[in-house]
């Protein structure tokens, strides 16, 4: 059982700790998980710094990372907006040339440029790619040493990509820094030892930044605000009578045809090539047979009577919310003292919305468009899993 852990896993095996720990407990806590394979020099970091978030979330993410600001020019031609990867020469702050040396009047130490010291000062190509990655051990300096010189394969290093440019030992504290793309002088705490393993520890804040603005953005979506008008928690037999009482105040809505949100649906797992596929002014359901407005129509006055469809668009939301609240409690991916039913009414471009969210099991595009928006189809108070959970 060589390479295996006390559970018989098999250590050796690139993404098996994700697969046989990290997935599972996150799928037992939410219902959306996933993951974004990242380079920081793709966000304006001048270091090729590889790194794998893993998200797990109650709404949808996107399964691709963040948009990249800057990509790798060696690859082909750049799409409209995207520039190179930054590089050595263009940080400013990291001085990788003799000029830093003691031996020409600068404060570092550095090795001799000869063929007594191998590979040093031999790739001054280096200062036009990013560095390597800024890693926790900088402050040992480069792998390079006598009387083999060599670097077991490397640079792995950017201390060693110092000696192979300019026959640097080492980076200064706040080459690392910058590297990682911190602002100056940022108040890093403890010996030498302990700053370097702080920066080499550090995720770059650009790319931070970068993973942030998706989850920030969604959170301001306009399908997860909370209804205006509410100041205090809303009680479930409380949320028809919030709505009407939002209604009045803007314009009715019985008689307007209903429109499907290609931005809610774009979000959604694989809702992207339905809203491509979409046509450019399509139905309510989705289906160019069928006349949405009359159909609205139809059961707001014919079953439900009053015709008030906000409130009686909430009514059916908060039903189909119970029934999936109940299956997710079901599936064990929440407690059962974690269910939520979020109401939103908003003004958007001078037209009014309603909309709802739960954190029940939830739906994909595939299930939405041929089975939620499908007047007849039932099935959340079974449902086991997301594509059983669609009911009309």
């Amino acid at each position: 059982r060589e390479g295996c852990d006390r559970r018989g896993h098999d250590l050796t095996c690139i993404g098996c700790y994700w697969n046989n720990e990290i997935l599972p407990a996150f799928k037992a806590r939410y219902p959306y998980v996933g993951v974004w394979l990242c380079n920081a020099a793709n966000y304006r970091v001048p270091q090729t710094r590889r790194r794998v978030l893993l998200w797990a979330s109650y709404t949808p993410l996107p399964a691709e990372p963040p948009p990249p600001t800057h990509l790798n020019p060696d690859e082909g031609q750049l799409p409209d907006g995207v520039q190179p990867w930054k590089t050595l020469r263009q940080t400013e702050g990291v001085e990788f040339h003799r000029r830093s040396c003691r031996s020409e009047g600068g404060e570092r130490f550095c090795y001799p440029c000869d063929a007594d010291h191998g590979r040093a000062c031999t790739e001054p190509w280096r200062l036009d790619r990013p560095a390597p990655t800024v890693v926790t051990t900088e402050v040992k300096g480069t792998r390079a040493f006598a009387p083999e010189w060599t670097m077991n394969g490397g640079p792995a290093l950017v201390a060693d990509a110092a000696f192979l440019i300019f026959g640097g030992r080492r980076i200064t504290e706040e080459e690392a820094a910058i590297l990682q793309a911190f602002p100056r002088n940022w108040p890093f705490q403890g010996t030498s030892e302990a700053i370097y393993r702080q920066i080499g520890n550090a995720v770059p804040p650009p790319l931070a930044e970068a993973a942030g603005r998706v989850i920030f953005g969604l959170l301001r979506a306009p399908h997860l605000s909370p209804l205006p008008a509410l100041e205090a928690p809303v009680s479930s037999c409380s949320l028809c009578a919030a709505a009407a009482n939002a209604a009045e105040a803007a314009p009715p809505l019985a008689r307007a045809r209903p429109r499907l949100n290609r931005a809610a649906v774009a979000r959604l797992p694989g809702g992207g090539r339905y809203v491509n596929a979409l046509p450019a002014a399509p139905k309510a359901s989705g289906r160019p047979s069928a006349n949405a407005s009359v159909m609205w129509r139809y059961f707001t006055t014919s079953v439900y009577q009053s015709g008030d469809l906000p409130v009686l668009a909430t009514r059916e939301a908060l039903q189909n919310s119970v029934d999936a609240i109940k299956a997710a409690i079901r599936a064990k991916q929440i407690k059962a003292q974690d269910g939520t039913f979020h109401v939103a009414w908003y003004e958007e471009r001078n037209v009014w919305n309603l909309s709802w969210d739960d954190n029940g099991i939830g739906m994909d595009a595939d299930t939405i468009l041929t089975k939620f928006l499908t007047i007849g189809e039932s099935g959340k108070r079974g449902a086991g899993s997301s594509s059983e959970a669609a009911g009309g």
